[in-house]
């Protein structure tokens, strides 16, 4: 069995704190902006590097901790991005459904 290191998990967590803090603060903003998963990925690093150690570097690679943080950042913030724009979709859907349902038992 496989289980994420201390690591990945960190940088899971601190990657959803960004998107989310972004989401809830910023979302006007953030919707309308080009290079959406590029904003939280450039953020979420800078996050990443000021809570989590990235000294590290792969002694099988030679990739350095940034260099690895960058590939778990960018998969972090794709199913982000992905579930929140499900989300709004699927938001949007149940609206049109509850307004069609109206008319009809009106």
């Amino acid at each position: 069995m496989t289980w994420p290191t201390d690591l990945t998990v960190d940088l899971v967590v601190q990657t959803i704190t960004v998107f989310k803090l972004i989401i809830d603060k910023y979302n006007k903003l953030f919707v309308t902006a080009d290079k959406q998963r590029s904003i939280v990925a450039q953020l979420a690093l800078q996050r990443c590097e000021q809570v989590v150690d990235m000294t590290f570097q792969c002694s099988t690679c030679n990739a350095t901790m940034t260099d690895l943080a960058r590939m778990c950042i960018k998969i972090v913030c794709n199913i982000s991005l992905n579930n929140y724009t499900k989300r709004f979709a699927d938001h949007k859907t149940q609206s049109k459904t509850l307004r069609k349902l109206s008319t009809l038992t009106k």
